[in-house]
Parts: C-alpha cells; structure tokens; sequence
C-alpha cells in the first residue's frame, strides 16, 4: 500500500506505461479517494493524472487503429477521462 501521493508519483515516473490497465485502476481507486475526501490533490496531483490519462487513451487509439485493442479498453479509458472532469467539477 502507497499513499496517494506516491500512487500519483508512480505514474508520473512511469512506472505503469507498461501495465495500463493497472494505471487506470490507480486513476480509479485516487478518485474515488478524492470523493470519500480521503485525499485532497494539487494542481501538480491534478496535471499529472490528466497528463496519464490522455496519453494512456492516445495510445489506445493508436492500437485500435492497427486493430490490436479491444473496444472495452477505448471506453473504459474514455469513461476514466470523463469522470475525472466530473469529479474536477466538484473539488
């Protein structure tokens, strides 16, 4: 177990560019850390979340273009970027 700001350090390092499905779940489980107001993110926090988020769909684009990805994977990544503009809203 790693504290948000560590979860949010792994993925700016990189750590899960190879594991996206895992990032995805790290996004997921710090947003829902942020609804439950467990956690209050920067700015910084904010930015890179995005900044993986929309990487992380831009590559999974390009991999269904060449028709090496699923479409489960393209709308879980698009459900992810919405409901972080959602939960943006309210913090």
């Amino acid at each position: 177990m790693v504290s948000y700001t560590e979860a949010i350090e792994q993925l700016d390092r990189g750590d899960y560019d190879s594991a996206p499905q895992a990032g995805r779940d790290l996004i997921w489980q710090v947003r829902e850390g942020v609804k439950k107001r467990y956690f209050k993110p920067t700015d910084s926090h904010t930015l890179i979340l995005y900044r993986w988020a929309v990487a992380d769909m831009f590559y999974t684009e390009q991999e269904t273009r060449t028709a090496h990805m699923n479409v489960t994977t393209v709308m879980w990544g698009l459900f992810i970027l919405v409901s972080m503009a959602v939960w943006l809203s309210t913090v």
